[in-house]
């Protein structure tokens, strides 16, 4: 999450976040995490308020 600067596992358990502390469990966790998920990876730009980042995804190599 690029404004709180936190880091989480997986889309499931940055969902468990989003649904416990936002929505206090009225949200579903799997929609939820879909949705972090396709911001994460550019499919779209916010997620419940937030940025996401994939930090496990190595950017462009270029070769000398």
């Amino acid at each position: 999450c690029v404004e709180t600067n936190q880091e989480f596992e997986s889309s499931m358990k940055a969902a468990e976040w989003i649904c416990t502390g936002k929505y206090h469990n009225t949200k579903q966790v799997k929609a939820v995490g879909r949705r972090i998920r396709a911001c994460a990876t550019g499919m779209a730009n916010t997620a419940y308020g937030y940025h996401w980042k994939d930090v496990n995804v190595e950017g462009p190599t270029t070769s000398p």
